[in-house]
């Protein structure tokens, strides 16, 4: 093919169309929010992820290109300015949720590029089927390769046995805290099959769990750390020496699902290649029986690690399948960047064209002395005397001990409730400046320790002084957080964004005093943002336009702000969204209707703007950037609300000594009663623990607690464990 024509997973000026097979970073090197060298070609899913991993890139550049069917593309060539056709077809990689291979056809001949594969038992029969079909009818010529594995020593079980493996080291420590290591995109069959096997839930970090969201799976992963004892973490905090602090709190295991080996010497030039590497597990001979295999493929390397052989790449046998189906006339390896590079025609050139010769094998000059897999040494039982030399100068270096001590004690100091920090602070000056730092938010974060607090934000009788109060998660009141900068706002907006910073922005103040409706009601587009780990707050970027009275919700962590007023009383008909990782607010079309206020919330990753008065509820769909209408054939007049377990519940003008409860899923309209309150009313919704609060408008009295999880006849009850001193205005939750 002529260079100057299309590019796959390459990303410099030069192209007519550009290719991404899958969004993993090592494929996406290049490209940036401010990308716009043409049109991107990609499957819909990896096309959904883009706002989230690129903001501000230009979607319009986006083409989605369907599964198992051809799609035809004009280009113009270089040199000669005339006309060639591409034709081209996306076939299922297996390899991580988007991934797929491109089959380019043409005048050129035809080309298949896998990108990043897996060719196992996993593989779905249309994709064996399509791909038959197509190179049936247009032999490749070229076989663009994921040579990853491409060596006879890479030899490990289908990702189904792989998947049962974990799940048994998880079953047979039923006492134990697990960390599984994974990537921010990938082995997400992993993560779900092990949770429907197990029947729980895994933790991850909010933004993996905004990537899962997108990924269409909503119920099985959690931010909140009291509902499982699984967690999976980012790959690059996975270490020895943090499960040997975690476990001077308490038994934790660590897993490692990989298809790369644990060396059992250093790798030398002069080796031979299949004398040189050897998994942890396994030895030279062919491993065959199915058995044997799936024995090899665990290997417990540390008395708190186990390394898994699930891999996203195909193995060397899985390759060669996969070229005797292909039947290539020629072939080149993608991966230049692993430890052993080889050139698929060392092993495979014997399929391609009988005039082809088998290549030589080609070897990195910069492989390391020792073969390590994210950073992570091997400990076997045939290593053991180099183990114990190494422990013995690890004891008498007394600097390595300090730190390894003080990573310890941080970890150990990470898990303490906040509710015993004044404590734990009087053990000594290091640790009250650890308690103190933005580090010691990182380790938390890191060890997955994050706590759910309760802000209330409260009104003194007066109506001067306005303050936040915070409580824990059993209710403790732990003090209260700096007031917001400026003057004192209405009709404002409080949300949270990034899991623990709270947002505060919009509202009204009235100059002269005079009530909402007169002129001199003055809407603001100020933005706070309160960041819990330096206790402080600071001015973001200002709304577009001043506003106040407006439904807002946050939605795959994108804030969107829904019509409202202006300075003056003026009725306005647009959005807002704010990208806190660009710090930029975006004006945006949504459906102009007559409505007083209302509000927003997120569900199934689309936004859901219900407007007092009106019967008609607009759902954006951030993915399509399109609304669409859904006749609830209610309305309402909604002066507060709350969301849980997907359910709105809300106080209704209209239906005084009710709590009204809409279901998205259902499109389906209810109510609950409520007791009533003697000597005022219930005037605010709240949650705390997945439970639904209503607070008084009376200062200092009981909060009421309505418990989805009793049984009828039950569910309310009187919270005693919070109770703020003054009128409620807003309450939010953060995870800290």
């Amino acid at each position: 093919m002529e260079s100057g024509l299309i590019s796959v997973d390459r990303w410099r000026n030069g192209s007519q169309a550009y290719f991404l097979t899958h969004m993993h970073s090592d494929h996406t090197r290049g490209l940036s929010g401010g990308w716009s060298q043409g049109p991107l070609y990609c499957s819909r899913t990896t096309a959904s992820l883009f706002p989230s991993r690129f903001p501000g890139f230009d979607l319009s550049l986006l083409r989605v290109v369907p599964l198992f069917s051809w799609t035809s593309l004009s280009l113009r060539s270089p040199s000669s300015g005339s006309t060639v056709r591409l034709h081209l077809m996306a076939i299922d990689a297996h390899h991580c949720p988007g991934s797929i291979m491109f089959l380019f056809r043409g005048d050129f001949g035809c080309f298949l590029y896998t990108g990043d594969f897996r060719w196992d038992s996993d593989a779905s029969d249309e994709a064996r089927t399509t791909l038959v079909a197509a190179i049936d009818e247009f032999p490749v010529d070229i076989l663009y390769l994921d040579n990853t594995y491409c060596n006879p020593i890479y030899s490990f079980p289908s990702r189904q046995v792989a998947v049962q493996l974990v799940a048994d080291i998880i079953a047979s420590h039923p006492s134990h805290d697990i960390i599984i290591a994974v990537d921010s995109l990938g082995k997400e069959d992993l993560l779900v099959h092990v949770s429907r096997i197990l029947n729980i839930k895994i933790w991850v970090w909010p933004e993996r769990l905004r990537t899962m969201h997108l990924l269409g799976f909503q119920d099985i992963f959690t931010t909140d750390t009291s509902l499982t004892r699984v967690r999976a973490v980012p790959r690059y905090s996975f270490s020895i020496q943090t499960l040997e602090g975690l476990n001077t709190m308490c038994p934790t295991i660590g897993i490692m699902p990989s298809g790369l080996p644990w060396v059992k010497r250093p790798f030398k030039g002069d080796d031979k290649l299949s004398g040189s590497f050897l998994t942890a597990s396994m030895k030279n001979e062919t491993v065959s029986a199915k058995k044997e295999l799936e024995a090899a493929a665990v290997h417990k390397f540390h008395d708190y690690m186990y390394s898994v052989h699930y891999s996203d790449h195909s193995c060397y046998e899985e390759i060669g399948e996969f070229i005797k189906l292909v039947k290539p006339k020629s072939m080149k390896g993608i991966v230049v960047s692993s430890s052993s590079y080889v050139d698929p025609l060392y092993y495979f050139g014997r399929i391609c064209g009988a005039n082809q010769p088998p290549q030589v094998l080609l070897m990195r000059p910069d492989i390391a002395e020792e073969f390590r897999a994210v950073r992570i040494k091997s400990y076997s039982a045939s290593d053991k005397t180099r183990m114990l030399a190494k422990e013995k100068r690890w004891k008498r270096d007394s600097h390595s001990s300090l730190k390894r001590n003080k990573k310890r004690a941080q970890l150990c100091v990470s898990k303490i409730p906040r509710s015993s920090f004044q404590i734990t602070s009087q053990v000594c000056r290091r640790w009250r400046s650890f308690l103190r730092s933005q580090h010691f938010a990182a380790v938390r974060k890191l060890t997955g320790t994050v706590e759910e607090f309760l802000c209330v934000l409260m009104e003194s009788e007066c109506g001067r002084d306005v303050y936040w109060e915070v409580f824990d998660a059993s209710g403790n009141k732990l003090g209260q957080i700096p007031p917001v900068p400026g003057p004192l706002k209405r009709g404002f907006g409080v949300a949270v964004l990034d899991g623990g910073k709270i947002v505060f922005f919009g509202g009204y103040t009235e100059v002269e005093g005079s009530g909402i409706n007169s002129t001199t009601v003055s809407a603001s587009a100020d933005v706070y943002e309160f960041d819990p780990a330096n206790n402080s707050w600071r001015k973001l970027a200002g709304m577009n336009i001043p506003r106040y009275n407006f439904a807002f919700a946050e939605v795959n962590g994108l804030l969107y702000v829904i019509r409202g007023y202006s300075t003056d009383t003026y009725s306005l008909s647009n959005a807002e969204v704010y990208n806190p990782k660009t710090n930029q607010w975006s004006l945006m079309h949504c459906p102009n209707r007559p409505v007083w206020r209302g509000f927003a919330f997120a569900f199934s990753s689309k936004l859901y703007a219900v407007g007092n008065g009106s019967r008609f509820i607009d759902i954006y769909d951030p993915k399509t950037q399109t609304w669409e209408e859904l006749n609830s054939e209610q309305s309402v007049s909604v002066y507060s609300y709350t969301v849980v377990r997907n359910k709105v519940y809300f106080m209704d003008r209209n239906m005084p000594g009710r709590l009204g409860v809409f279901d998205p899923e259902e499109n389906s309209w209810s109510s609950v009663f409520v007791p009533p309150r003697e000597g005022g009313f219930w005037v605010r919704l709240g949650v705390w623990n997945n439970k639904v609060l209503l607070f008084s408008r009376v200062c200092g009295h009981e909060t009421l607690m309505y418990d989805l999880d009793k049984e009828k006849g039950s569910k309310w009850r009187v919270c005693d464990q919070i109770k703020p001193s003054a009128s409620q205005l807003a309450s939010v939750l953060i995870n800290f």
